[in-house]
């Protein structure tokens, strides 16, 4: 069965650092309510860091814009540690997210050159890049940013955790999509952290 989270308390600490230069993040999430700043997914990024200091800052999968209403991906390196594709498009473009409705989101990371490409429900929502990522040094979590306060605790059900090793291509895009459960049938280069069926 999948997560489910009610804002006021509860995360799932996986206890795995996943500190993948080059990777790619897969997940499937329903909102319950849609608030800005709450948590899908945090690997060790603290939103509260010190002075605003960016050298432990890794990156987060979050919601956020007005209402919370789209998706963020942040990522942190040595000197910038803000939110990547354009400020109007982090993600819902076309369509933003509604609550109550189950989405999809894929994050393809290229730790060679620092290429990002966004998925949001199989479509390519935007491409950016921040080249030389942070390496976590703290465990992933789900469904919280251990930074802040509980305000940050997703409201919703979170299921089908999925992390790569390498930049996740169209294909097996599509097979996330069409086939939730696809551990199996992509086993190569896989690093699965956690499979929530």
């Amino acid at each position: 069965s999948a997560f489910s989270f009610n804002r006021a308390n509860g995360y799932v600490n996986t206890s795995q650092i996943f500190n993948q230069s080059t990777f790619s993040v897969s997940v499937w999430f329903k909102a319950n309510s849609l608030v800005n700043g709450t948590n899908i997914l945090n690997n060790g990024f603290y939103s509260t860091d010190n002075a605003g200091a960016t050298s432990n800052k890794s990156w987060q999968l979050r919601l956020g814009w007005g209402n919370g209403e789209k998706v963020y991906f942040c990522a942190g390196n040595s000197t910038d540690s803000t939110c990547l594709g354009n400020s109007s498009n982090h993600a819902g473009i076309p369509g933003y997210l509604s609550a109550n409705n189950w989405h999809h989101v894929v994050v393809s990371y290229d730790g060679s050159n620092g290429n990002t490409s966004f998925y949001l429900n199989g479509i390519v929502n935007w491409t950016d890049s921040r080249a030389n990522m942070n390496l976590p040094t703290e465990a992933l979590l789900i469904g919280r940013d251990p930074g802040v306060s509980s305000n940050t605790i997703f409201n919703g059900v979170i299921d089908d955790v999925l992390m790569f090793n390498i930049p996740l291509r169209l294909e097996r895009l599509q097979v996330c999509i069409t086939h939730r459960q696809i551990s199996i049938l992509i086993i190569l280069h896989l690093w699965l952290l956690e499979a929530i069926v």
